[in-house]
C-alpha cells in the first residue's frame, strides 16, 4: 500500500515540476491580459497537475471541451 502511495506522490510531484518549468518558460502574462483571468488559468492547470481529470471521481470525460 505504501509503495502505491509513494508512486502516486512521485507522479504528482513530477507533473507539478513539469508545469512549473512550462510556466517559467512562458514568462509573465502578455501586456493587456487580465491578471486575474491569467492567474485563474494557472490555478486550473495546477489543479489538473495535482488531480488529473481521469483520476477525479464523478467526472464525465465526454462533456469536457
Amino acid at each position: 500500500m505504501f509503495a502505491a502511495l509513494h508512486r502516486s506522490a512521485e507522479q504528482d510531484v513530477t507533473r507539478v515540476i513539469a508545469l512549473y518549468e512550462r510556466w517559467v518558460k512562458a514568462g509573465p502574462p502578455p501586456l493587456g491580459t487580465s491578471l486575474s483571468r491569467w492567474w485563474d488559468r494557472r490555478l486550473v492547470e495546477l489543479h489538473h497537475a495535482i488531480h488529473p481529470p481521469e483520476q477525479q471521481p464523478g467526472t464525465d470525460q465526454t462533456k469536457e471541451q
